[in-house]
């Protein structure tokens, strides 16, 4: 009884193997030649983070304060698209050598007090393909222009870069 069952168990094992994915037995192809589909392959990607402003070349211009001799301001709008969440951070670089002295400062237009100087230290990334926008404002107080040589056209004075960081898991459950 028990060469029997073992019999049974070997016959099935050599049948299982015999027919597996991926495999095609046939005394004759299809009359037509036609493909027999073998097996299929699932394809997977590894996506990482993405964030992408929507149009480069942004340009923040500085204009004089009403009522003051020596504060300027600009503020400039961008978009972007994101597949996670963080914080966006900006900073600001004034140019070497420096064309303008004063104290520059940077904030999002949302997170900056009365006086325009940053209120937090950065705005969350919003994810999910949604197109996004973003206005950052430039500051520059205790200007002191005697010293600098009179122009008709724009100068650059500084530099704003924006930083991202994707939070604790990068936006993903």
């Amino acid at each position: 009884m028990l060469k029997k069952g073992l019999f049974i168990v070997a016959a099935v094992a050599i049948l299982a193997v015999s027919v597996q994915a991926g495999s095609y037995k046939s005394e004759k192809w299809p009359m037509t030649l036609t493909p027999v589909q073998l097996t299929t392959l699932p394809v997977k990607m590894k996506i990482g983070y993405y964030i992408a402003v929507k149009e480069q070349g942004h340009v923040i211009t500085l204009t004089q304060v009403s009522g003051s001799a020596t504060a300027y301001k600009g503020c400039n709008t961008f978009q972007y698209w994101s597949n996670f969440t963080g914080t966006m951070t900006a900073t600001i670089a004034q140019v070497v050598p420096n064309v303008v002295n004063g104290t520059y400062s940077v904030c999002f237009n949302d997170y900056c007090d009365a006086t325009g100087v940053a209120g937090a230290t950065g705005i969350p990334i919003v994810n999910g393909g949604v197109l996004t926008t973003v206005t950052v404002c430039v500051n520059l107080t205790g200007v002191t222009l005697y010293n600098t040589p009179q122009s008709s056209s724009t100068v650059q004075v500084a530099t704003v870069s924006i930083q991202v960081v994707p939070g604790d898991n990068g936006g993903w459950s």
